[in-house]
């Protein structure tokens, strides 16, 4: 489980926010869903988008095709969190979680074992290009 204490920026947010929903995994309520809210976490970058799950993992598919990322594996859970395994092509791991909320659909984007920020933060930002999201 990751502490508060380990999420770095949240962009997008002026002022004070509730982020428990980025505390504990991807659990709870967005903080924002129109905005532009996300964190880095561990390597990972997670955020909150208003399109519905089965849009988000298509175009998140699609979009690791585009960057020549081989999708290994989608899997989905008995509670609805859906995981997509891929590689690139020098055998990096890459992975991407959706997981349906009330009012919008969780993302997070990891590249690597250890987590590359700006390469998570890249593919995180393509996969809302692709959603018709603005990309700050």
């Amino acid at each position: 489980m990751r502490r508060l204490g380990q999420i770095l920026p949240v962009l997008g947010v002026t002022g004070l926010v509730s982020i428990g929903g980025l505390a504990g995994c991807e659990s709870g309520s967005p903080p924002t869903v129109g905005g532009v809210t996300y964190a880095y976490v561990e390597g990972d970058t997670e955020g909150y988008v208003p399109n519905a799950e089965q849009e988000v993992i298509e175009a998140s598919k699609k979009v690791l095709t585009q960057t020549d990322i081989i999708v290994l594996e989608t899997k989905t859970n008995e509670q609805g969190r859906t995981q997509i395994s891929g590689e690139t092509g020098n055998g990096t791991s890459v992975e991407v979680i959706v997981r349906p909320l009330d009012e919008a659909t969780f993302l997070a984007v990891k590249v690597g074992l250890i987590g590359d920020d700006e390469a998570s933060a890249a593919l995180f930002a393509r996969i809302r290009q692709e959603l018709g999201l603005a990309v700050r």
